[in-house]
């Protein structure tokens, strides 16, 4: 298996492990808070002063992560060479671990005010952020070099 293929597979592998976390922790959340009906400290924050605390983590995690995606994608466009170079490779995947860990941190931030309050539409609107974002820095063979070689998706 060429180099390229090899870490578009681990890329992948790592982009589908890190949801697990922060749905095994939503879901303690879930279990602990009976279904978000009572929080474990209903009274550490407002679920206005949460929803905003989390919605400004959110902003700069989604603003970040796209940052690195884009970094991504110019690391491989500025690499002439196919099959990209084993560097550009690593930065590509270090640019995208970067990106995952910045939409996993606001989702998991949502989950601790879930928790403490209770708050389901937080939850609900961490959980569309977090999958947007997900879904726009899921690894794609353009980025590594091992798909078309003329298309790259932004």
């Amino acid at each position: 298996m060429e180099q390229s293929q090899v870490a578009l597979r681990t890329a992948r592998m790592i982009a589908a492990a890190m949801p697990a976390g922060v749905v095994l922790f939503w879901a303690i959340g879930w279990f602990l808070t009976n279904g978000g009906e009572t929080g474990l400290s209903p009274r550490a924050f407002s679920p206005g002063a949460a929803l905003y605390i989390w919605a400004a983590a959110a902003l700069a995690g989604v603003a970040g992560s796209l940052a690195f995606r884009g970094r991504a994608l110019r690391a491989i466009e500025g690499d002439a060479a196919r099959p990209p170079s084993p560097a550009t490779l690593g930065q590509v995947q270090g640019s995208l671990v970067i990106a995952w860990a910045l939409v996993e941190a606001p989702a998991l931030l949502a989950g601790v005010f879930f928790l403490l309050v209770g708050t389901k539409p937080l939850l609900l609107g961490a959980a569309a952020v977090y999958l947007l974002g997900l879904v726009r820095t899921f690894p794609r063979a353009e980025w590594f070099g091992a798909g078309d070689a003329g298309a790259h998706l932004p």
